[in-house]
């Protein structure tokens, strides 16, 4: 969020405010218990590329980073089991 607030931009500091929200709940809804789905370092390193002015590195490690987000949810169907919001939230 920081990243997104030093832009100055209202509406891309909102919507990425809001994609946070959104991804954390996926994120409890569907994790994989055995794997971390986000990695501190991962996170370290887009800011240091970002500082350094390394665009296409900072792009290939947040396309990175959030294909390991990605793959470590499990997204099998699971219309027959119901979802307790309030348990995914605990």
């Amino acid at each position: 969020m920081v990243l997104a607030d030093m832009t100055g931009n209202a509406v891309l500091a909102k919507t990425m405010r809001e994609l946070a929200t959104r991804t954390c709940l996926v994120i409890a809804l569907y994790d994989k218990p055995a794997v971390p789905s986000c990695l501190s370092e991962d996170h370290a390193e887009l800011v240091d590329a970002i500082a350094a002015g390394e665009r296409a590195h900072a792009t290939r490690l947040m396309l990175e980073h959030l294909r390991h987000v990605e793959q470590n949810l499990d997204l099998t169907d699971t219309a027959t089991a119901r979802l307790n919001l309030e348990e995914a939230l605990a």
